[in-house]
């Protein structure tokens, strides 16, 4: 710890000199737990002790906001106590085995157990919480299924990992991620999350070597957490404006059967085998309307196909549909990875040669990832990188 640390006599006491020294070295200072102010390399702190009967809460607070003393609080004082902490975290890009998000969920408080009562032996149990939750250490890591409720969200600059439900409800760590850490993890659609008390993610060093060690100490416990796919629902009034533009480009009216098709492509990514692939006009109408209801809801997406004449085909359809609407329609290449509204259609040929070029600089700032439209299935070869590059894949 940088900052000078004041330490109760009592206190000293009761933990003993090695585990005062294991909380020195554990706790980071970032904020005053009883001011809530930032703890500055200057300012002296003080050990404050919350006893509650089935454990204890080491804390960190500035010299002026709270003393250094043991302080014992009954069973009514104890479910009354709230220690609002601060977590800090980073992703580490590992390229083979996909980005991995480094935790410390609690900087400046430390909760300790007695695990003798003939002499001074406590064991630090602030990951007890996450062990609880399924969280496992590294040996288990491998065969891991993850945290009920933890779920990862890619943003085109940041990862976070949540809770909305589970025994972690209310969780919620973020930090910045780079465009090939994002990329490998939409590829892999989770991303592995480390929670450890052993360094302070923003300013230590969170290298390969500094991770097995961590490992090998069992100073750090793994879970799996899903990337959240986006599951967005049909908007009735763009739906039927979208129909209106199809009726006005085409000349003809979209049937029962393709609108039904449309908003289950369009919600669930699939048909899921209820209705058989469209062919002809009907898979241009279908396309059209998916891709407008993509573009109008989402941003940017591309159309991809097997063939080119497939493609030149989808193109002129949509120009006629989107031509006059205000929505750009082109063929897939510079600028399409941008957060404008608008349709390109490509090959996967083209796909690939166009991400060739942008995988070598950095994309262009964007407020989301395109959507994919894949009209023929998407080759093996290719599936990790669509779901690398796009927010979502819908797919007849």
């Amino acid at each position: 710890m940088r900052n000078e640390l004041k330490v109760d006599a009592d206190i000293r006491a009761e933990l003993g000199a090695g585990t005062v020294d294991t909380l020195r070295s554990t706790l980071v200072p970032v904020d005053c737990l009883t001011c809530g102010e930032e703890i500055v390399a200057e300012d002296i702190l003080n050990l404050a002790i919350d006893d509650v009967n089935v454990g204890i809460f080491a804390t960190l607070h500035h010299e002026e906001c709270r003393p250094s003393a043991w302080v014992r609080h009954t069973p009514e004082q104890a479910g009354n106590l709230k220690v609002n902490v601060t977590w800090r975290a980073c992703v580490v890009d590992r390229q083979d085995a996909g980005p991995l998000l480094v935790v410390n969920p609690s900087c400046e408080a430390a909760v300790l157990f007695r695990t003798s009562t003939l002499i001074k032996n406590w064991t630090v149990g602030t990951l007890n919480r996450c062990l609880g939750a399924g969280f496992v250490p590294p040996a288990q890591a491998s065969s891991h299924r993850g945290v009920e409720g933890l779920k990862a969200r890619l943003e085109p600059t940041r990862l976070t990992v949540l809770a909305e439900t589970g025994p972690l409800e209310g969780t919620s760590w973020h930090a910045d991620i780079s465009e090939a850490a994002l990329s490998r993890a939409h590829a892999r659609g989770s991303v592995l999350v480390g929670v450890t008390t052993a360094l302070d993610p923003k300013h230590d060093p969170v290298t390969e070597e500094r991770l097995k060690e961590l490992s090998r100490d069992e100073e750090v416990l793994f879970s799996l957490a899903p990337v959240e796919r986006p599951q967005p629902k049909v908007d009735k009034e763009s739906l039927i404006a979208a129909i209106e533009l199809v009726r006005r480009g085409t000349g003809a009216v979209p049937s029962n059967d393709l609108v039904a098709m449309t908003m289950l492509l369009y919600e669930r990514g699939g048909t899921l085998g209820a209705m058989p692939r469209p062919t002809g006009h009907d898979l241009l109408v279908v396309v059209s309307l998916v891709a407008g209801l993509c573009c109008g809801g989402e941003g940017p997406v591309h159309v991809l196909a097997h063939d080119d004449r497939t493609a030149q085909s989808l193109m002129e359809t949509c120009r006629k549909v989107y031509g006059n609407g205000g929505i750009p329609v082109s063929r897939v290449g510079e600028p399409s990875f941008t957060s404008e509204r608008r349709i390109s259609v490509g090959t996967y040929r083209e796909i690939a040669a166009a991400r060739a070029r942008f995988d070598n600089q950095p994309r262009p700032s964007a407020g989301v990832l395109p959507t994919a439209v894949a009209v023929d299935p998407v080759p093996d070869s290719e599936r990790d990188s669509v779901r690398s590059r796009y927010s979502r894949l819908v797919e007849l």
